[in-house]
């Protein structure tokens, strides 16, 4: 870790004066604090015309994903490079349509089930799904995907080396997932004995015939599709029970399940993707082939990128949205090649690590934490994310645009400040109340090596300086920031980090209520290595989320949703919100039908065409 010296955000006076008209060559104005999804994105999309093949997509970008192996990868390069080697029972088309995009399709499902074809129980519990059989691995001589290799990466995702971060969605919905996962715990964390107990251990709640899968659900989920839609659930080869889960073995011998494959990968420098020859476009419904290939530069700057993007030398970013300097002035100058689009994140937010054992554990204590997120002068970390046009202030942990989010009455804001721009004074006073002096608090906070998110600590850094608490800012690479920090149980305990500006991006839109809450704050299934940093575990919380997810329909399951926020954000303060930020997205002029996907908030790859 490297410490990041303060400075100044670079361009603050010129955010200041941002402004909310139109930006895509429409003179209407638009209120980015409360209606994004009038923008018009169209011509920055830039569909129509007859699609071309080949080419390669050259796509740059700062970060590295975390894994390319399906069942623990989770930062958003890493689900754009799966979105290309790796198919799923469901999954998103790009569109351009928000709504059209938020609705699971079947990919290796051979339709949505329904109870009136037969694939949901009268009292949904039961799902029983057809699945294709002309879909292929990428074997020599190609076979058959088959439902034995769907469960294969259910029974995978518990595995004792590197689990699937959010097992939440499974364990407390699938029979027998939790208990399954239990077990598979123990086992030793060597390939032979994973190998066996895989092949030799079932999960009650999934069962295979040839042509189907059952599942068997603790009780009903309304949002059950959207959870087969996440990558954790991609069908695993038998071949990959040969190494261990995410080793760099594995990722040497990926096979594609999707139109593309990995041809390279050089960790912190390069990606190559080059079409894969078993797949098919009739076995697919959702995805194209158009592209030759994709070559992707990593390591280089946000800044950079949008330069390189606009000269033709890129053709798309990969990892984050316009640094707020570069999307001020393509805004202002209304090049038609920017799309700003809404992605209802939670980004950033402030994380407490109520492990840390420094301060005598003053993490631990709420009045601290109340102090702190009085302290924040949210207007500061919204410019250095690019100002209002970039990004949306929040009081509430659930974003706007998203079922649990009270956006009617706006009333609920636990940390009130004048213009949301702190209040030095109220910190101050907390402070004395939990017992500790002026300079006396020194906390340790880790961030990522991110342009964005070290201008925001550095400015919280400056307003916790002028409450009294004194901030050491280190960072770590992107791609290792949650997996070998955050997600890391002993890291935590460590004292390595008491805050830190994390951001939280939905697995869906849409019914997701449950993707903001319950991976990061239901303590009823509880494993190391998940998103629930510090083991949080409150009987109220616990209660709002079971009441959200047995509601009988989407009004009472929202109310639920958001008392869970409430209990969270207010009660516990087991986080800050900030900001939601926006996904202001490029393109060079050779790229078309670059489709916006929901669920990874940035271009369908496998729509694209270059002309």
């Amino acid at each position: 870790m490297t410490n990041y010296p303060l400075k100044a955000c670079a361009g603050a006076a010129m955010l200041l004066m941002l402004t909310t008209t139109g930006c895509t060559g429409s003179e209407n104005s638009v209120d980015y604090q409360t209606d994004l999804t009038k923008y018009d994105n169209s011509a920055a999309m830039n569909t129509g015309g007859t699609p071309k093949t080949g080419g390669t997509l050259k796509v740059a970008g700062s970060s590295d994903v975390d894994s390319l192996d399906s069942t623990s990868a989770n930062n958003i390069p890493s689900k754009q490079v799966l979105r290309m080697i790796t198919r799923q029972l469901f999954t998103y088309k790009g569109s351009t349509s928000l709504a059209d995009a938020s609705k699971p399709v079947p990919d290796l499902a051979a339709e949505v089930p329904t109870a009136a074809n037969g694939g949901i129980s009268a009292d949904g519990k039961t799902y029983t799904i057809k699945v294709r059989t002309d879909a292929k691995w990428d074997t020599s001589p190609a076979r058959a995907i088959t439902t034995t290799d769907i469960v294969r990466g259910f029974k995978r995702m518990c595995n004792p080396v590197k689990p699937t971060p959010s097992m939440n969605y499974y364990n407390l919905t699938i029979v027998g997932m939790q208990e399954y996962c239990g077990q598979f715990r123990k086992v030793s964390p060597k390939v032979d004995d994973i190998k066996q107990f895989i092949e030799s251990s079932n999960i009650s709640g999934i069962t295979a015939t040839d042509n189907s899968l059952q599942f068997s659900l603790l009780k009903p989920a309304s949002d059950f599709l959207d959870i087969l839609a996440i990558h954790f659930g991609s069908p695993v080869p038998l071949e990959y029970l040969d190494y261990l889960p995410g080793s760099p073995d594995l990722i040497d011998h990926l096979i594609s399940s999707g139109p593309y494959k990995l041809a390279s990968y050089t960790p912190g420098v390069s990606i190559k993707l080059v079409q894969n020859p078993s797949w098919a476009e009739a076995s697919d419904p959702v995805r194209q082939q158009y592209l030759d290939g994709v070559d992707i530069a990593e390591g280089v700057s946000s800044t950079s990128v949008s330069q390189q993007l606009q000269t033709g030398s890129q053709d798309i970013q990969w990892d984050e949205p316009l640094p707020g300097q570069e999307l001020e002035k393509l805004a202002r100058a209304k090049d038609k090649r920017l799309g700003i689009f809404p992605s209802y994140n939670a980004r950033p937010y402030v994380s407490f690590n109520l492990f840390s054992p420094n301060n005598n554990k003053a993490m631990t204590n709420i009045k601290v934490r109340q102090a702190i997120a009085f302290a924040i002068d949210k207007v500061a970390v919204q410019q250095a994310f690019g100002g209002p046009r970039a990004a949306r202030i929040e009081t509430q942990f659930i974003p706007l645009g998203t079922s649990g989010h009270d956006s009617e009455k706006q009333t609920f804001d636990p940390f009130p400040t004048e213009g949301s721009r702190g209040d030095v004074e109220k910190c101050k006073a907390l402070l004395k109340e939990a017992g500790l002096n002026p300079g006396e608090l020194v906390l340790n906070d880790i961030e990522r090596a991110d342009d964005q998110f070290a201008a925001a600590a550095q400015t919280v850094q400056q307003d916790l300086k002028e409450c009294g608490i004194t901030t050491r800012i280190s960072t770590v690479p992107v791609a290792d920031y949650y997996s070998n920090y955050l997600r890391v149980a002993s890291v935590a305990k460590s004292g390595a980090w008491d805050i830190s500006l994390t951001a939280w991006n939905p697995y869906w839109t849409g019914n997701n209520g449950r993707t903001f809450i319950q991976p990061l704050f239901d303590g009823r299934a509880y494993t190391p290595g998940s998103y629930n940093f510090s083991d949080f575990d409150d009987p109220d919380v616990n209660s709002h989320i079971e009441n959200a997810l047995t509601a009988s329909d989407p009004a009472a399951a929202s109310d639920a949703w958001h008392a869970a926020d409430r209990a969270i954000v207010e009660k516990n303060v087991w986080v800050v919100p900030l900001l939601s930020q926006y996904r202001a997205l490029f393109r060079s002029d050779r790229v078309h039908n670059a489709l916006f996907l929901q669920n990874t908030f940035f271009y369908d790859w496998t729509q694209i065409w270059l002309g």
